[in-house]
């Protein structure tokens, strides 16, 4: 038999009414958890309360945060993380920046226009971290090109050289108009090039926004690309192929410039009678500014070639003249260059004329150059039976004044 005290047995009665309370809160919670499927969290809690993100610039982000301890209750106690840990990633996720600084850099420059970007900001506590994330977009942009493309250089139709020369804008923070962007990698991109109409027999033409040169011929569908040119050539003997111009930047996914280049087909002999008819031309006027007048006078050709990179002809050419019939022949030699589609053609002088040519020539003209009116292109046709071979002959006389 024990015997307890009062206060003993007042002490136990009351520890008992205790822990019945505690049942009666516990189990009820407990059984909900239960059937909930989840865990119920009797220790404090962080949460993030507050994420503030300001830009006061396209190149800057100024970040705000604020981290709460939340108790079983609800109540809330502001805390600081051990550690911040910011990352900013672009639309392909890839870091642009991490660390745990609040004033983020930005490189605006080096991403596409209105590129979407991802903004995590995490508070670590412990082994634990706490993350809250924002949605963002890179500045607007806008790309001018300045492009140069020589097709064909060669005869084969599959190589070429550019260059390319951009101008990269965005809008200017907080006012008005637009501003140059300058990027530290370079700009890629690539052209689109196929024939006529027919996009599907299209040639992808990896490019550098500066200089470079291609060979169709070693990328991929090439064979298609071929035959479309080959048949138009086959049809009417010219066939125009487009060079549309993409520039590797996330939302500009139109093309920044469009191009186009006219191949023509053209026999030995149809040059030939092109060249003459230029040449021609170009001795009228070649006469008329050196002031020779109703002199009696002569142009022959020497030789020519023809660049098909700059689509010009290169006539290497004697203009002879003589005042009497008693008098010596006077020879001016130069060389003309035309372009194939006509237009403003130049006359080189070339060194060590005769001394009475060389007097001719710098009383009417000043310099080694003299640049003549545009010349006409040849409209009829050739003027000797298909396949025939020319002259042999190196100088041919084109005509007399």
């Amino acid at each position: 038999m024990s015997v307890t005290s009062e206060p003993a047995r007042r002490f136990i009665a009351n520890l008992d009414v205790g822990m019945a309370r505690i049942r009666r809160v516990v189990c009820p919670v407990a059984l909900v958890c239960v059937l909930l499927g989840t865990g119920c969290r009797l220790e404090p809690e962080v949460i993030v309360t507050r994420l503030e993100v300001q830009r006061p610039s396209w190149d800057h982000l100024q970040i705000s945060i604020a981290f709460a301890r939340v108790d079983p209750l609800g109540r809330k106690t502001a805390v600081v993380p051990d550690t911040l840990q910011v990352h900013l990633f672009d639309a392909g996720f890839d870091t642009l920046y991490a660390g745990g600084d609040t004033l983020v850099a930005v490189p605006d420059a080096e991403l596409g226009s209105e590129e979407r970007l991802l903004l995590e900001v995490c508070g670590a506590y412990g082994h634990a971290r706490v993350c809250e994330q924002r949605a963002l977009t890179a500045s607007p942009k806008r790309l001018q090109v300045s492009s140069r493309l020589d097709y064909p250089v060669d005869e084969a139709y599959e190589r070429g050289r550019y260059e390319l020369v951009y101008t990269l804008e965005r809008p200017r923070f907080g006012g008005d108009g637009w501003e140059p962007v300058h990027r530290t990698r370079p700009l890629d991109g690539y052209f689109r090039a196929y024939v006529g109409a027919d996009e599907r027999a299209s040639v992808r033409v990896p490019v550098r926004f500066v200089r470079g040169q291609f060979d169709l011929s070693r990328l991929e569908n090439y064979r298609d690309f071929k035959y479309a040119l080959q048949s138009k050539l086959f049809e009417g003997k010219e066939a125009e192929v487009h060079f549309d111009l993409y520039a590797g930047l996330r939302g500009l996914e139109r093309p920044v410039d469009r191009i186009a280049r006219r191949i023509v087909k053209k026999s030995e002999a149809e040059r030939m009678a092109e060249v003459g008819h230029f040449v021609e031309q170009a001795a009228t006027k070649l006469v008329e500014r050196l002031g020779l007048g109703h002199v009696g006078a002569y142009v022959f050709i020497e030789g020519w070639t023809y660049d098909l990179a700059t689509r010009t002809y290169h006539v290497d050419l004697s203009l002879q003249w003589r005042r009497g019939w008693l008098r010596r022949w006077a020879t001016l030699e130069g060389r003309l260059v035309v372009p194939e589609a006509g237009g403003e053609a130049v006359f080189h002088l070339r060194d060590d004329p005769q001394e009475e040519a060389r007097r001719q020539w710098e009383t009417h003209v000043a310099g080694e150059e003299l640049v003549l009116d545009s010349l006409a292109i040849r409209t009829s046709g050739v003027d000797m039976p298909p396949g025939a071979a020319p002259p042999a002959r190196r100088r041919d006389r084109i005509k007399t004044w």
